[in-house]
């Protein structure tokens, strides 16, 4: 009598519970295996996700050019465009920015805070400011110079292009301002520096303000110096 081997059937829950453990790429490579043999093409996201989180942006990147569905949503967009803003010397999240932009179906992503803030931090690493400026134009248009995040990238994008004017302006029209607005400011000159040190102690001291408090201690103890 003939016997048949019972199929072995992976769940969709119990595929993304493997996933959301963060597991090491070891665990990850025989996941991604089970994935594909249960034809769970809806994990694709949390896939992306979790080979971007350990590093492996080559695979993300395969997975993300063969989306099974018509288009990655914003989320994916913006985990794929932010890994590479972190790739100092890359233009790769600017070019898929306007790659995202040129996408003409009803499911369309739409850039959003997340998206602008990371592309606006690769500028910050181009040769050229040309495509800072023109996504600054975006930002202004769409509404979200309003944002905290997407103006201090702002700022700070000027600031590496030395073009303190700019950023300024950027700083006068933000509604609320951070640590990190006040920092970005900082120019070579020890009068407006003392200054925008002396506001950013208003804010209390933190992980990232820490540096420009200690800085500003050193202005008053040895101001011949600076």
């Amino acid at each position: 009598m003939q016997t048949t081997q019972p199929s072995i059937q992976f769940s969709k829950r119990l595929l993304y519970n493997l996933l959301y453990k963060r597991p090491p790429i070891s665990e990850l490579k025989k996941i991604h295996a089970l994935i594909i043999i249960s034809s769970q093409k809806s994990l694709t996201d949390s896939l992306i996700h979790c080979y971007l989180r350990t590093n492996n942006i080559n695979v993300a990147r395969i997975l993300f050019n063969n989306y099974p569905f018509p288009s990655p949503p914003t989320l994916v967009w913006n985990l794929v465009i932010r890994a590479y803003s972190k790739l100092r010397g890359s233009s790769e999240s600017v070019n898929l920015f306007h790659q995202m932009l040129t996408l003409d179906h009803p499911f369309s992503a739409v850039p959003d805070e997340y998206t602008f803030t990371s592309v606006i931090t690769s500028c910050a690493h181009q040769k050229s400011i040309i495509h800072g400026e023109i996504i600054h134009g975006m930002v202004k248009k769409n509404g979200y110079l309003m944002n905290l995040y997407v103006a201090n990238s702002l700022i700070s994008m000027y600031a590496v292009f030395a073009r303190f004017d700019d950023a300024h302006k950027v700083f006068d029209e933000m509604p609320e301002v951070d640590v990190f607005s006040w920092t970005g400011l900082l120019e070579p000159t020890c009068q407006e520096t003392v200054f925008i040190k002396h506001q950013a102690l208003k804010l209390g001291p933190s992980e990232h303000s820490w540096p420009v408090l200690v800085e500003y201690q050193a202005l008053k103890r040895f101001p011949s110096e600076h």
